[in-house]
């Protein structure tokens, strides 16, 4: 949307003053080294913003639906961040999103993920999955009344909350491995 029509006007503004890749990290550097984490919800292409966003990057998660079509190109987009873009940071594995447990196929395709983290060069699925809610879908369009409203207003009280809350911890969990 809006973000990434200005980010290409900028590009395109200032072609020839510098990687267009490192606006961002040029832009935000300052700021980010404020945070012991930062993350950074992309989206779902390899555009300009999310090249932007893996350049800033130490690693990089994967958030993924479990149905077949969502699956398909995992390991063809490690491949090409790493062969086609030279990005050498580490994926720190995958996020079941929208999961739904009394779907056959969201249970199958889980599984399937599953099983391959567990291959040699398997990326790594974290146990924790977030529930489709009706909720979580409703979020971007409350962000203009963040200040006005609770993360548990936003986010509810019960399930959805906990899921965050673990996942949350899971990340931090990995990321620490990693920096061991």
């Amino acid at each position: 949307g809006l973000i990434q029509e200005r980010l290409t006007g900028f590009i395109s503004h200032n072609e020839g003053r510098g990687d267009p890749e490192l606006i961002m990290k040029n832009k935000l550097n300052e700021r980010i080294k404020r945070y012991e984490f930062v993350l950074i919800d992309a989206p779902p292409n390899i555009g300009i913003i999310t090249r932007n966003a893996l350049r800033m990057s130490d690693y990089y998660i994967i958030p993924v639906i479990p149905d077949y079509l969502s699956t398909f190109g995992i390991d063809e987009l490690v491949s090409e961040l790493k062969n086609t873009y030279r990005m050498d940071i580490p994926c720190l594995g995958i996020i079941i999103s929208k999961y739904r447990s009394n779907v056959s196929t969201h249970k199958k395709y889980y599984q399937i993920l599953k099983a391959k983290s567990n291959d040699p060069g398997g990326n790594y699925v974290f146990n924790t999955t977030i529930r489709e809610t009706v909720r979580l879908e409703d979020v971007p369009e409350l962000k203009n009344y963040y200040n006005r409203y609770t993360p548990g207003q936003l986010y509810g009280y019960g399930e959805l909350r906990g899921d965050i809350r673990k996942l949350t911890d899971e990340i931090i969990k990995k990321v620490e491995e990693y920096e061991q």
